[in-house]
């Protein structure tokens, strides 16, 4: 086991390294915490990077980022709750 995580999209893998020369550097028992601590980061983020970026176009769509400034998380909450009741009941 190395520093490098693979990622398969539509069957095709792709090895990215957790860290520099990461496809070089062996997994060992002094160094595994770290190894775990960098698969963690990756997969919440870099991990779902291309599926995030999808979401949020898409909501941008629905609702244009420049008007979410106007709203804190709670009303944006009721918002969104209250077009998904309207948009079932059409």
């Amino acid at each position: 086991m190395f520093f490098s995580v693979d990622k398969e999209i539509l069957g095709e893998i792709s090895t990215h390294e957790l860290k520099p020369e990461g496809g070089d550097l062996q997994v060992t028992e002094e160094n595994k915490e770290e190894y775990i601590r960098l698969v963690a980061e990756w997969r919440m983020s870099r991990g779902v990077e291309e599926q995030t970026q999808a979401f949020f176009e898409g909501f941008n769509e629905v609702l244009p980022q420049q008007y979410l400034q106007y709203f804190d998380a709670k009303e944006l909450e009721v918002r969104l709750r209250n077009l998904r009741i309207h948009q079932l009941t059409l």
